[in-house]
């Protein structure tokens, strides 16, 4: 994680110089503003200058605008600055995620993983910009505020000597149950929003069951596990919080009743009284501040950790050998489960996929179809026994990034664009070099493609239609067009023609055989009509 941050802490550097400078001068006028607000008391009360009460008036109003404006752009540039950290950190870890093994990510629910990704990369970079230039800069204003009071009265400085040491026991004894509450309540947290967006994820099924009350009990058990996390980690930080209004109330009352005692003695004027009551108040909140620093340290370390823990997660194996094209690819004794409790899901698994043939792979489900394609393109690639080849080349020492990119058209059961767009943007993004004039000649050179769609839904009236929007036979029609635009060298259709009526079957059957001379295809179906065209059936549940 050190190298993300630091990494990321260069991309910022200039805004960080930025907000750093800004920093310093809030500073500078928050230190100076105190002491012209007391000497302008002294004036008041003592001398009754008309001329210096008007210049200091002015003063203290310019050094006020100063304040001001600076931290107005301060605010701007650090919420800059956090958003366009966190995003590039948050993109960084799931480009690391996309690397994970297929097995292992899929155990991670997405809903889950994305609202932890944002909490805690929120969590890191805010501590880290909020305080970098912070933590330098209270320090000096500390000794210089401290300054400034004991040179006014030495008692009521020797109150602020002993106010720090309070504040430190207090945070080494609550530390640590203040992160150990806090990372079980974030974990939580997770989970329960989690929940939550299953109960409208799961809605279609919830009332065809009318299951509410079972759900609603799911609901009420994740809550009192969640309730309680929440309620044992705000014990502890409102201990924490309690125990600081306590011990600043117990220090005013002190410095209140020396300073009373020297302004009797006069030993102390008002106006003096005046700027030592606001550094003391100054001195409260910087001190205070590093007594929270803690508390937000300890919330930091935990996301920290809980990013650290996804970062550790091993990436998968990719080779490094790329080719020019795929005209074969074997499989050779497949065995494979997906963990060690189960039965053996494929075993044994042994078939040749030639180009110029089309191949129909069958069964009932839960047989092994999708797993038997996920291993062969290389989505599973771990706990799999036998031997993958294209061509000559063993498909752990090729880079299937590549060849998946270039070379593999998968059409899957549910057509996901991965984002809200029209059919014209999908397939233009995909293809960028084609535009929507190109699109159109091609599709136009792919046999009978244009008879999938009749007068009623033609492809010219589905061009500007959201792919949410699409009904599932349309959605079939427009994933089959991606996969042909792609012209690749293996095309792999899993159930192709599902809520497609008898004419367009036909139309894919066709498309097919006139499609197969240069490629490998491979259906995966339960439409007995599709083999018809097909050169090999393989029934994985006679295996």
């Amino acid at each position: 994680m050190n190298k993300y941050i630091f990494k990321n802490v260069k991309y910022i550097r200039n805004f960080l110089i930025v907000l750093g400078i800004l920093s310093v001068i809030a500073t500078i006028t928050g230190i100076i503003i105190p002491y012209f607000n007391g000497v302008f008391v002294d004036v008041l009360i003592y001398t009754q200058d008309f001329n210096s009460i008007i210049k200091l008036t002015m003063l203290i109003i310019t050094i006020g605008v100063v304040d001001v404006v600076f931290n107005y752009i301060y605010n701007l540039t650090y919420i800059k600055v956090l958003n366009k950290v966190v995003y590039r950190t948050k993109m960084q870890l799931i480009e690391h995620l996309r690397r994970v093994s297929y097995l292992r990510l899929s155990k991670l629910n997405p809903v889950y993983l994305n609202q932890r990704i944002n909490i805690d990369v929120i969590a890191v970079f805010q501590f880290f910009i909020e305080n970098y230039i912070t933590c330098f800069m209270m320090v000096i204003v500390i000794i210089l505020e401290g300054y400034m009071v004991f040179r006014v009265n030495v008692l009521i400085g020797g109150l602020v000597v002993l106010f720090v040491p309070v504040y430190v026991v207090i945070y080494l004894y609550l530390k640590r149950p203040l992160y150990e509450k806090n990372i079980y309540y974030k974990e939580e947290q997770n989970i329960f929003f989690h929940k939550i967006n299953d109960q409208f994820a799961l809605l279609k099924s919830i009332k065809i069951n009318a299951d509410f009350a079972k759900n609603n009990e799911a609901m009420d058990n994740s809550f009192r596990v969640f309730l309680k996390k929440t309620i044992d980690f705000n014990k502890i930080s409102f201990l924490f919080s309690s125990c600081d209004s306590v011990v600043s109330l117990l220090f005013r009352s002190i410095m209140y009743i020396i300073a009373g005692c020297e302004i009797i003695k006069k030993n102390l004027t008002v106006g003096e009284f005046t700027m030592i009551n606001a550094y003391f108040s100054l001195l409260l909140t910087q001190i205070r501040y590093f007594f929270n620093l803690g508390k937000k340290y300890q919330d930091a370390k935990s996301s920290y950790d809980r990013i650290e823990e996804l970062l550790h997660i091993p990436k998968e194996s990719n080779g490094n050998q790329v080719v020019d094209q795929i005209n074969e690819i074997t499989l050779d004794d497949i065995s494979f489960r997906y963990d060690l409790n189960s039965t053996m899901l494929l075993e044994k698994v042994s078939y040749k996929f030639e180009k110029g043939k089309i191949y129909g792979i069958s069964g009932v489900n839960g047989v092994g179809k999708s797993t038997l394609i996920n291993i062969l393109i290389g989505i599973i690639n771990e706990d799999v026994s036998g031997e993958v080849k294209y061509g000559s080349n063993k498909l752990q020492d090729m880079d299937m990034y590549e060849v998946r990119r270039e070379h593999i058209a998968v059409m899957s059961q549910e057509f996901e664009s991965g984002f809200d767009v029209t059919v014209s943007d999908l397939l233009c993004a995909n293809y960028p070099g084609f535009g929507q004039d190109g699109i159109d000649k091609s599709l136009k050179q792919i046999g009978d493609l244009n008879l999938l769609f009749d007068n009623e839904m033609s492809l010219a009236d589905l061009w500007r239609k959201r792919i949410k929007d699409l009904s599932g036979g349309e959605k079939q029609k427009v994933s089959l067009v991606w996969c042909f635009l792609k012209d690749a060298d293996v095309l792999i259709l899993d159930e192709p023609t599902a809520n497609m009526d008898r004419k367009s079957i036909e139309v894919v059957k066709r498309i097919l055989k006139d499609m197969v001379k240069e490629k490998i295809i491979i259906v995966v179906s339960h439409d007995k009509s599709l083999f018809e065209v097909c050169d090999k059936q393989i029934d994985l549940s006679s295996n």
